[in-house]
């Protein structure tokens, strides 16, 4: 015998499952650490990786927990360049950048057009 179940899955049963978010602040990357990654030659490198405090992903999950670190209200414009330089001038020196960013890079609420091209130079070392 099989029951036939009526799931319907929206945005209220998601959030309805997850618990608080945690408190963070919009000027600070939530966290950064360095590992260590094999590169497509075969050799090991270090790896800078940035969690960026930015507005949660408009299309809600409950595959990741990268939620639990989101603001409810978009950044302001230039905290997330500003978190980037933060976090790189608190770390040592890498090769290779990793940003997560709780959404999509694309979406102009949590992430402003304006603040590319400062991010792209706080990611490419100066000659």
């Amino acid at each position: 015998m099989s029951e036939s179940h009526d799931l319907r899955i929206s945005d209220g049963w998601i959030l309805s499952q997850r618990g608080r978010k945690n408190p963070n602040d919009p000027l600070r990357p939530v966290s950064w650490l360095v590992e260590e990654e094999r590169t497509a030659s075969g050799s090991v490198e270090s790896v800078a990786v940035i969690f960026l405090t930015n507005r949660e992903c408009p299309y809600y999950c409950l595959m990741c927990d990268l939620w639990k670190n989101t603001t409810d209200f978009p950044v302001p414009a230039g905290s997330i360049p500003s978190q980037i330089e933060w976090a790189l001038e608190h770390m040592p020196l890498c090769r290779h950048v990793k940003l997560y960013n709780s959404g999509s890079f694309f979406d102009e609420q949590a992430i402003h057009p304006g603040d590319y091209a400062r991010i792209a130079s706080s990611l490419v070392p100066s000659p």
